[in-house]
């Protein structure tokens, strides 16, 4: 290492003192480039951090929110199984509508069961319900009768409503309720 070393600074004093500046100007450059990529390096490696840093709290964010909004639906899961508990088995649903619409005025046309699958814990039933010349109002009192009905958990689900070509004023209705309870 020294042998090259001393090659180096004979080679060096054996230049013209105009070679002599060029050389140190070219070295001084090399030196100033390597000083701003370390400097860089170390800088950009710190926003790169800082980046980082920023991503991974949004991302804690985020998870929060999903976790809040998992213990609200897990809150709401709880609440409907024990509703589904809570009305016992054995109900009869075509009961529960009629009773319902006896309540709310409504002259049921027809109360077909539907096929529907079962689950591992719960059992779904289902029925297509007709309602033929009833008012609008009418329709609306039924409705919130059966989606808040104390008994049984009924869900209202596939509504039609279609206008009577006869009379305007009255509808023919018909839609699907199911219940639940437990296998």
């Amino acid at each position: 290492m020294s042998e090259a070393l001393d090659k180096v600074r004979t080679a060096f004093a054996n230049l013209s003192s105009r070679e002599r500046a060029y050389v140190g100007a070219a070295v001084g450059l090399a030196l100033l480039l390597v000083v701003y990529l370390v400097v860089d390096s170390t800088s950009s490696g710190g926003d790169e951090a800082q980046v980082r840093a920023e991503r991974a709290g949004a991302q804690v964010e985020v998870v929060s929110r999903l976790m809040a909004e998992l213990n609200e639906v897990q809150g709401r899961l709880v609440h409907v199984e024990e509703r589904i508990a809570k009305q016992g088995r054995n109900l009869s649903i075509r009961a529960e509508l009629e009773q319902l619409a006896k309540d709310s005025l409504v002259s049921l046309d027809a109360i077909d069961p539907q096929p529907s699958p079962s689950g591992e814990k719960y059992r779904e039933t289902k029925v297509q319900v007709s309602l033929k010349s009833v008012t609008l109002n009418q329709v609306v009192k039924y409705l919130h009768a059966i989606e808040s009905a104390e008994k049984m958990m009924l869900s209202v689900k596939n509504l039609r409503i279609n206008a009577r070509s006869d009379t305007s004023s009255l509808l023919d209705v018909r839609f699907t309720v199911s219940t639940f309870e437990p296998v």
